[in-house]
């Protein structure tokens, strides 16, 4: 396991993620477990800049193993807390798959036998929620019920994720985990790690002292009633003092100080268990092994797994010297568990859902639930989640016999078990809460159903309950809807005031004092309707052309009649305005450069954030630099995303490019596969709609075997293998029947390789064992047949049957393969864009196998043969961090040299200024390391100022290069001294 890569007393920031690509969540309540969790980091990443503005979370970024991680510290302790933070987290991440709840907690010590414990739990030990009895890992034990024989607990809380559970079992097959947490915890707190400072602030013991094994002379276990004796103490001096006979409970010596294991339930609560006696009560009613209070706020809303270091025994008596180690060893578990699974395993899951259920079903209160509506299968989740709160709410209140019988819902343990919902079971679900939505007595109630725009997909009103009370709210883009329901409100413009105010915010031409009565600015308002969309799209062009009002209105009178008379064929028909604002720019744009509006009509395809340079390079040819950026300058906001760029769409982009709707429709197809092929699911959903749209007009059979491609790639992304099978088997019948086309036998032969892919994943069935026999057959006949000669994609068929081999666990056999196809990519004029993508998978590979030399030589070749600044950048970013692993700091000296004046130059065109600091700390860990301390500084200040002068000193990449400067201050001091 590798740790952050860390110098002189700093740590290096690796690099910059988009928000999308962060995967895990890992929450943790105190400062040391915080610093716990950074220090398993594999590599710290740059803070988020686009958090969400009612996020108020503070984030440490990283990645263990290939995942992105998102580890965040709660500001108190408590359920809410815990809860609150983790719906913050989620609307900065969209895409995290599940959480980890990763700290200390208070164990409970089973009871003494004959041979010694029942549960013999130490501090230092770990504790992992897992389903025990009749707790599903995690049990609320103060939220209970007055009965008339006494209190009972009350509610269920969902089960850990099924591939979080599977892990752990995997884990526990581990016959030395006790060994390889021990392992991790020293490495990543050894005694002269030189990062020591920027994990704890503590003078009096040295870093290796305070996080490793505090010995067994300090661990006691006190008999449950007997009391701490001095409650300002953090130790229990005085109770050992003031002990008698039976006051310490005596227990066999371990052999060794390396943690162990426990798998059970985790009690849960907002208040903290220090009492003994109430701990075992506690303990033996719900089979709790560990007591913490967070955990009982995320389960059933943030899938996740708790990890607990045992830090006291849920007793009156402090034991503060065990927090920080606890808080190691469950971050070491937690590390160990995030290696054991694959990103491809984590891809297969779905990003956790937002609530859908706003409010609390109260007498006095009106439940609103929020439902997407873009296409069937969102709006019966929707449903289906709403169907979980509502059932759950009556168990708490009634108790689970009582809720299945007033819901009309037998399956309860399917509906609420997490994971999955069945489809019977779902639909079984939605009939119930129709009917329980219908009931006269549920009437404080309104359903959100937003953005159907896919009204001839299916029918909303299968959806909707049958009662005279409903109150149902449908937003949508269709006029036609209208005719369907009750009333109907089209959104009107902003009124005089604030549309003045939208138009002078975001106009760099005009003051505002000079601007109110400017009979210009009335008329383009009016010209605007005050429509906001229509002014933020006006501003961004007339601040890209530096347009007075007068010229922008003449232009706009130009454009307004075309698009009057010609009016979108795309299934939403706009206000007219927004549609003449987007005529007049991208008109212009297409004057100016073709290239740039078939740049912004991709983006419109993809959606308006993250748009990758790679991404452009593989879909449209030519566009290798960011020579578009002035160009498109003008459509993104203060953080560099498209403005609202897929109302593009809503254009006749087919007329202004040129493109007949089948030539448009296997762009589309071949855009789709470019992104299937990339990995990036999450965007090629939007292709999905505007596909289907253009498919109704042309039968021609290559659009459709595009189409059939696309759509098996996509629901093979998402775990649906018999739709991604039968799709594949059409498209197989469909290129069988196409008598001539060029590219046949490319194409059939890509689909066979994806179907052989597909059945593949079928995992212990005879289906996979085809698959693998099918991939391997058209390996052998790419391969001696030389088919790449004239169908060179054809390699990345062959590259993909190494990821199969990887997936059933035969690494030196998928090295081997990688190894004979990215040869064969480099000498047979394959495109550069395919043979970089499998070539940096190979080299991740042989990183982890510790083939250092051949990787060091893959990423020259790769810097040689890259014209790209964008890419070669990325290139030596990675050969920086594999010469720093190797400890080469002469050659990492000159590649840092070469970066560094790369980003520089890419400052001074308006590129990303917080780039810089990668290169800056890379090359001043070589020059340390090589005792040139002074340089460094200089070096370093020179950074700092030129990031100041660009971003201001307010800038968090400023502050972070500041205390960096700040500490190669202090080295160089202590080397002058010297």
């Amino acid at each position: 396991m590798s740790r952050p890569e860390t110098s002189a007393n700093h740590t290096v920031y690796t690099q910059s993620l988009p928000l999308e690509r962060y995967t895990v969540g890992w929450i943790c309540a105190l400062p040391c477990e915080l610093t716990a969790a950074r220090a398993m980091l594999d590599h710290r990443h740059v803070r988020p800049k686009n958090q969400s503005k009612h996020d108020e979370n503070n984030y440490t970024l990283g990645s263990i193993a290939g995942h992105n991680i998102a580890i965040v510290c709660l500001p108190e302790y408590g359920t809410n807390n815990a809860a609150i933070a983790a719906k913050s987290m989620q609307a900065t991440f969209p895409n995290i798959r599940f959480g980890l709840l990763v700290g200390v907690g208070g164990g409970v010590p089973g009871p003494i036998t004959e041979t010694g414990p029942a549960n013999d739990i130490r501090l230092g030990d770990v504790v992992v929620s897992l389903p025990a009895g009749q707790g599903g890992g995690v049990i609320q034990y103060d939220l209970i019920r007055r009965e008339v024989d006494g209190f009972r607990r009350v509610g269920l809380l969902n089960k850990p994720p099924t591939l979080l559970r599977t892990a752990v079992a995997s884990l526990r097959a581990e016959r030395r985990l006790g060994r390889q947490l021990t392992g991790l915890i020293e490495d990543a707190f050894a005694p002269d790690d030189e990062c020591c400072e920027d994990k704890c602030d503590d003078d009096e013991e040295s870093e290796g002292e305070r996080w490793t094994y505090p010995s067994t002379g300090r661990d006691f276990l006190f008999s449950p009633g007997y009391k701490h004796r001095s409650s300002g103490a953090d130790d229990c001096t005085k109770c050992m003092e003031a002990k008698s006979a039976g006051d310490i409970i005596t227990r066999r010596p371990r052999k060794t100080t390396h943690p162990k294991i426990h798998y059970g339930n985790i009690g849960s609560g907002n208040s903290l268990i220090k009492n003994g006696l109430e701990r075992d009560k506690l303990a033996q009613r719900d089979s709790i092994i560990c007591f913490e209070m967070e955990a009982a706020g995320l389960m059933d809303d943030f899938p996740c797994l708790v990890i607990r270091g045992i830090s006291d025994y849920a007793d009156s008596h402090k034991n503060s010297s065990w927090q920080p180690y606890a808080a190691a060893a469950a971050a070491a578990y937690a590390k160990q568990l995030v290696c054991s699974i694959t990103p491809q395993d984590i891809d297969s899951l779905a990003p956790i859902q937002a609530a859908h259920y706003a409010h609390t079903m109260t007498k006095d209160s009106l439940a609103i639930c929020w439902v997407d509506a873009r296409d069937r299968s969102s709006v019966e989740l929707g449903l289906s989640c709403i169907a979980q709160c509502v059932l759950r709410s009556l168990i708490v209140h009634y108790g689970e016999r009582v809720a299945a019988t007033m819901f009309g819902f037998s399956d309860v343990t399917s509906l609420l078990l997490h994971g999955p919902i069945p489809p019977r079971t779902m639909q079984g679900a939605i009939r119930s809460l129709k009917s329980w939505l219908g009931k006269k007595s549920n009437s404080r109630w309104l359903i959100v159903f937003d953005n159907y725009d896919n009204i001839d997909e299916f029918n909303i009103e299968d959806y909707i309950p049958n009662a005279d009370h409903s109150r149902i709210l449908i937003t949508s883009r269709r006029p036609d809807l209208q005719r369907s329901v009750d009333k109907a409100f089209d959104i009107s413009g902003l009124d005089d005031a604030a549309a003045l105010q939208l138009l002078l915010s975001g106009n760099r031409m005009y003051k505002a004092d000079d601007t109110p009565t400017c009979p210009s600015v009335q008329a383009v308002l009016r010209k605007l309707c005050n429509f906001p969309l229509a002014i933020v799209q006006a501003n961004a062009y007339i601040n890209n052309r530096r347009l007075s009002m007068d010229d922008f209105l003449q232009q706009y009178e130009q454009q307004f009649i075309r698009p009057m008379s010609q009016k979108p064929r795309g299934p939403w028909n706009y206000d007219q305005v927004v549609n003449t604002t987007w005529e007049v720019s991208l008109s212009a744009i297409q004057a100016e450069n073709k290239l740039a509006a078939e740049t912004m009509f991709t983006c419109s395809l993809l959606g308006n954030t993250n748009i990758l340079p790679e991404w452009m390079q593989i879909c449209i040819p030519g566009i290798v630099d960011c020579k578009l950026h002035s160009l498109l300058s003008g459509f993104l906001d203060k953080h560099g995303k498209a403005a609202s760029a897929i109302c593009l769409k809503t254009l006749d982009i087919g007329r202004y490019l040129a493109m007949p709707a089948p030539l448009l429709l296997l762009f589309c197809s071949e855009l789709s596969t470019c992104l299937a092929w990339s990995g990036w699911w999450a965007f090629s959903q939007i292709l999905s709609i505007f596909t289907r749209q253009l498919l109704c007009q042309t039968q021609e059979g290559i659009i459709q075997t595009g189409h059939l491609y696309y759509s098996a790639l996509y629901a093979l992304s998402k775990g649906r293998l018999e739709k991604a099978e039968g799709d594949c088997r059409k498209l197989l019948l469909v290129l069988e029947k196409m008598e001539t086309t060029e590219d046949l036998t490319g194409s059939f032969i890509k689909a066979q390789m994806l179907l052989a892919r597909i059945m593949t994943r079928y995992k212990d069935s005879p289906k996979s064992k085809y698959g693998y026999k099918l991939a391997c057959k058209l390996v052998r006949l790419i391969v001696s047949a030389k088919l790449y000669t004239e169908y060179p994609e054809l390699l990345g068929q062959v590259a993909e049957y190494g990821q199969m081999l990887l997936s059933r666990g035969d690494t030196e056999g998928a090295r081997i393969h990688y190894s004979n196809t990215i040869h064969l990519m480099m000498n047979s004029g394959a495109p550069k864009a395919m043979t970089f993508l499998w070539l940096g998978k190979y080299c991740g590979l042989l990183f982890q196998l510790g083939y250092y030399p051949e990787v060091e030589a893959y990423l020259r070749w790769m810097l040689n043969e890259s014209l790209d600044t964008t890419r070669k950048c990325a290139i030596l970013q990675n050969l920086s961090l594999l010469l720093t692993h190797q400890k080469k700091y002469g050659e990492l000296e000159l590649v840092a040299r070469q970066l560094l004046d790369l980003e520089r130059d890419d400052i001074s065109n308006g590129g990303d200024d917080g780039q810089i600091i990668f290169p800056t700390v890379s090359l001043c860990t070589a020059l340390l390391e090589t005792k040139r301390s002074t340089e460094a500084t200089v070096i370093a200040n020179e950074s700092f100022h030129l990031l100041r002068k660009n971003l201001g000193a307010q800038n968090h990449n400023i502050v972070m290069l500041e205390v960096f400067l700040r500490k190669l201050r202090k080295v160089n001091q202590k080397t002058q001294l010297i």
